[in-house]
């Protein structure tokens, strides 16, 4: 039940599996092969799970707010690091998840294996693609602010269990923001100025819903209900993650956005990658680009038919 969980959840994330037929986008249960099938094609298809339940379990630890949104709750504790030890040892990770799958070889697998192998192979490339090449913890801002804010809001608005029993996890996670803010101002490095005018304005959000929001929802999920100590230790917290959300938006508009002068674009080669890993497309970027044009060229063609038949002239 844990793997078809696991595996239902990682599909859900993953957009290159829209590309598959629809039976592939989800974790059927085990049926009996067929009789002409050999003990070592079966073999291959279990080696697939096993790398496939490991995999999982590795990208839910790097992504622990990606676990709680999905229903896994073992890593509710943790927020998310992004210190350099932590994205090598993620990006060792991805490289040996690919080494071990380059070893089963893709014609012996099952249909249903062979979707899980290309989905969890696309993946590893394209998380691989964005940590190494393309490195939006280095370049985006709001990575961070996306971060702090989802961890906290998908413990309190998720009724998985008692406030009683949510709270330690949602005091852990606020009480980690501050050193998650630490190593976003040691990796960002020349970002778009666009990126870090972004994160301004919604870190400012972010402050609000820290100040305002959070405390709301504390109680709506049952944080009235708790005794005064309790209580105080949750507002102790939530207000020192909102002194340390307040100091990351002055970081950003007094230090980083006058040094942000990094080049937006991703690049002809990224692009393709992200393409192909991310939604196995292949066309060539110059034929998409015409396609687009003729696209936008037709829509605005029809908007312009629209607005004279509602206005004319």
């Amino acid at each position: 039940m844990l793997r078809r969980k696991l595996l239902a959840s990682f599909l859900a994330l993953v957009v290159c599996a829209t590309a598959l037929p629809a039976t592939a986008q989800r974790r059927r249960a085990p049926t009996r092969r067929a009789g002409n099938a050999t003990s070592q094609n079966r073999a291959f298809d279990a080696r697939v799970v096993q790398l496939g339940d490991a995999y999982l379990r590795g990208h839910y630890a790097f992504n622990p707010t990606e676990a709680t949104a999905v229903g896994l709750h073992e890593h509710d504790s943790q927020l998310e690091s992004r210190s350099r030890d932590a994205v090598a040892g993620e990006v060792k990770r991805l490289r040996g998840a690919l080494a071990e799958l380059a070893r089963i070889p893709e014609w012996r697998l099952s249909p249903e294996a062979r979707y899980d192998f290309l989905v969890l192979q696309a993946h590893a490339r394209a998380q691989l693609l964005e940590l190494e090449d393309i490195g939006m913890w280095r370049r985006n801002p709001n990575v961070y602010n996306g971060i702090i804010s989802a961890g906290v809001d998908n413990i309190l608005k998720r009724n998985y269990a008692p406030i009683e029993g949510r709270l330690p996890v949602l005091l852990a996670r606020e009480r980690q923001i501050p050193r998650l803010l630490d190593e976003a101002r040691s990796n960002l490095d020349n970002p778009p100025r666009i990126y870090t005018e972004t994160a301004v304005a919604q870190v400012t959000g972010s402050v609000e819903f820290f100040e305002r929001v959070v405390p709301q929802m504390f109680e709506r999920a049952g944080g009235s209900g708790l005794n005064a100590a309790r209580r105080a230790e949750f507002h102790e917290a939530n207000e020192a993650a909102v002194t340390a959300i307040r100091s990351f938006r002055d970081w950003l508009a007094r230090d980083l956005l006058p040094r942000s002068a990094g080049e937006f674009a991703l690049g002809a080669e990224n692009f393709r990658k992200k393409l192909l890993y991310e939604e196995m497309v292949e066309t060539p970027a110059p034929a998409l680009l015409r396609e687009g044009e003729r696209q936008l060229r037709e829509t605005q063609d029809e908007m312009r038919a629209v607005a004279e038949e509602i206005a004319p002239g």
